[in-house]
C-alpha cells in the first residue's frame, strides 16, 4: 500500500491501530461482558484501519467489535463502550460529550487539544502516534484506565 496525498500511510495507520487497542487493552469497564463495541463517528482518517481491527482481542480474550455509526444515532451510549472520532466543529463535539455524561463510554478523538470531552486525543507525525489525556474526562469517567497508560499519556496541562 503506498501513501496517497491527504490518505493515512501504513505505518501511521498501523501505529494508529496499535494504540487505539493499547488504550482500550488497559482499560477496564464496570460490565465487561461480550464484545467490546469501538464505535466510529464522523469523518475519520483512520476510520478503515480501525474498523479492521475485529481480529484483535482484549488482554482478557475479548473481542473487539468496530462499526461505523452516525453521530445523531439515537441511544449512542447503550451501542459503544468506546466512541473513537475525528475532529468535529464544536457544537457537534459538545453534543456528543454531552449525550455520553455519566455512561461507560471510553472515549478517543483524532487530533484536537482534548479540552471539550474525549479522555484521549491522537497525535500522529508519520509512524509516530502520542497522545494527550484528558484527566478530568478519565476522572468522571466510570471506565477505568490503568495508571501507566495515564503515565504514557501527556496531560493537557503538561503541553508544552
Amino acid at each position: 500500500m503506498r501513501a496517497v496525498a491527504g490518505a493515512p500511510g501504513l505505518a501511521g495507520a498501523q501505529a494508529v491501530s496499535g494504540t487505539v487497542t493499547g488504550i482500550l487493552g488497559y482499560a477496564r469497564w464496570p460490565q465487561a461482558d461480550g464484545p467490546l463495541r469501538l464505535c466510529i463517528l464522523g469523518p475519520v482518517e483512520y476510520g478503515q484501519v480501525l474498523a479492521g481491527i475485529r481480529e484483535q482481542r482484549l488482554p482478557d480474550g475479548r473481542p473487539i467489535v468496530a462499526r461505523n455509526l452516525p453521530l445523531d444515532t439515537p441511544n449512542l451510549p447503550s451501542h459503544c463502550d468506546a466512541v473513537y472520532t475525528g475532529r468535529l466543529d464544536p457544537d457537534e463535539e459538545w453534543r456528543l460529550y454531552e449525550r455520553l455524561a455519566g455512561h461507560a463510554v471510553l472515549s478517543i478523538a483524532e487530533g484536537g487539544e482534548c479540552e471539550a470531552g474525549p479522555m484521549f486525543c491522537l497525535h500522529v507525525q508519520g509512524s509516530m502516534v502520542s497522545f494527550l489525556v484528558n484527566l478530568d474526562s478519565v476522572a468522571r469517567s466510570t471506565v477505568r484506565v490503568h495508571p501507566q497508560v495515564l503515565k504514557l499519556g501527556r496531560s493537557r496541562q503538561e503541553r508544552p
